[in-house]
């Protein structure tokens, strides 16, 4: 609310399935590129961190 922070969310399909992603060449999340190049300097950018959560499983029906 005040303009601290920044919520990236996303979901994939497992934890591996993200990592690869972000090692991947070309054009996989993990390319530097420079429009993420603008992201990871954007002014006031002290640092980025990744969070991994599951979900608890839902006992009613979906």
């Amino acid at each position: 609310m005040d303009g601290t922070h920044v919520l990236n969310y996303a979901e994939w399909e497992s934890e591996q399935a993200h990592l690869d992603a972000l090692a991947a060449p070309g054009d996989g999340g993990g390319t530097e590129t420079e429009a993420w190049r603008r992201v990871r300097n954007h002014p006031g950018l002290t640092r980025g961190t990744v969070r991994r959560y599951t979900p608890a499983p839902s006992l009613t029906a979906g």
